[in-house]
């Protein structure tokens, strides 16, 4: 059986049209200027397909010039397809993506390549990658769709046997794969989501007890048997979340994901759009977004957040108040703690009584809370499942 998988592999063919029906890559990627002519000689002698052998010669003497030409580049992975040399085509590809990430004619070849050679997941994120830049043709959003589904039943199949044979680690990285791929698909979603409780129930869960001291596999987490809650609460920003776990100072992006995680009712509670001029490339986006609109972190005056900032004790414990509120969280009926370093009936000392009243964060040693010194992202997470905890209670 193996060995006729990689024989249909060896044999992947793409069905290439016409050459007069190609799109010129150097409308897109404009040659170099002093290739220009040449190029543009190669192109009509290339479309004439009747000298390919010294085509290619000639475009492999202008990559050698030039490997980041990518119009060439292209064009020689056309000549690599007409000539039955897929794995050729294929590495050329690549080579186009790896300059420009966006580019229609690679990402649709390599996802084509992915399709017929069985590599569901990679198909996925192609055609998905694809669909950014333009509209899928009908043939494309099929392949697509029939893609997505059967990666995700390879991912969950990869989890349960790494699950059986106690590779929690593998088990771990295959279920992130499938929450990734399930999120672009609500009916897929649901599904996933029990599967995960499956997992959680009777899975992964209790993998985690029968593990043993001696084991000597990667922890999947500070804290083992919490990685079943983890990850389907995080899905795929799980790593994100590992991330900010051991952060030594917590960031502003990474407070609002960490708010976002914990407590996603807060989607359904903003009450104003504000548009933030520097958080296009933060991986944490709609979290922001969503504790902006909520009003639990400010941007600011210039409508920037800040997202790499650093968060402060005293910034942090401001935006904890207010989410207690927020949820509906009762004052503390504690006497109020007087912090050494804050000035009496102030408004921070004010917003600090249901924070340090309910143990949610604590003094030093010295009777100070620090106001202006940074927080680790432990000291963060622990303050919010400390606030979930209430919040059980409350409710319970």
């Amino acid at each position: 059986m193996t060995f006729l998988l990689f024989s249909l592999i060896l044999q992947v063919q793409i069905a290439m049209p016409d050459r007069t029906a190609l799109p010129n890559p150097v409308l897109t990627h404009p040659a170099p200027k002093q290739y220009e002519k040449d190029y543009d000689k190669l192109w009509k002698r290339f479309l004439s397909g009747t000298d390919d052998v010294k085509v290619q010669g000639e475009f492999d003497k202008l990559l050698k010039k030039d490997p980041a030409f990518v119009s060439a580049l292209i064009v020689r992975s056309y000549l690599d397809f007409y000539g039955g040399r897929v794995t050729d085509a294929e590495r050329r590809l690549e080579k186009v993506l790896s300059k420009w990430p966006g580019d229609p004619l690679a990402l649709a070849y390599l996802a084509e390549i992915s399709y017929m050679k069985g590599d569901f997941v990679r198909a996925t994120e192609l055609y998905g990658r694809l669909k950014q830049t333009r509209a899928l043709e009908p043939s494309e959003e099929t392949k697509g769709q029939r893609s997505l589904l059967l990666a995700m039943e390879s991912l969950l199949q990869n989890a349960k046997t790494a699950l059986a044979e106690k590779r929690l680690t593998d088990a771990e990285r295959f279920y992130n794969r499938a929450l990734n791929l399930g999120r672009r698909e609500g009916a897929l979603d649901y599904q996933l989501s029990d599967a995960l409780q499956w997992t959680r129930t009777g899975g992964l869960e209790t993998q985690l007890s029968l593990r043993s001291d001696t084991d000597t596999a990667a922890p999947l987490a500070t804290n083992e048997t919490a990685i079943p809650k983890d990850l389907r609460r995080w899905g795929s920003l799980l790593e994100q979340f590992h991330q900010i776990r051991a952060s030594n100072a917590l960031t502003r992006e990474q407070f609002a994901g960490l708010l976002a995680g914990y407590f996603p009712e807060l989607a359904a509670m903003g009450k104003r759009d504000e548009f933030l001029t520097d958080v296009q490339e933060s991986w944490a986006v709609p979290a922001i977004q969503t504790v902006v609109a909520a009003g639990l972190l400010d941007s600011m005056a210039n409508h920037t957040f800040q997202p790499r900032r650093t968060v402060t004790r005293g910034e942090f414990a401001v935006a904890i108040a207010r989410l207690t509120r927020m949820l509906g969280v009762s004052p503390a009926t504690t006497p109020p703690v007087s912090p050494s370093d804050v000035v009496l009936g102030s408004t921070l000392y004010l917003e600090l009584q249901p924070v340090l009243g309910y143990g949610l964060m604590t003094l030093d040693n010295a009777g100070n809370f620090n106001v202006g010194a940074s927080l680790s992202g432990e000291e963060a997470v622990n303050t919010a499942e400390k606030l979930l905890l209430l919040l059980q209670k409350n409710t319970g």
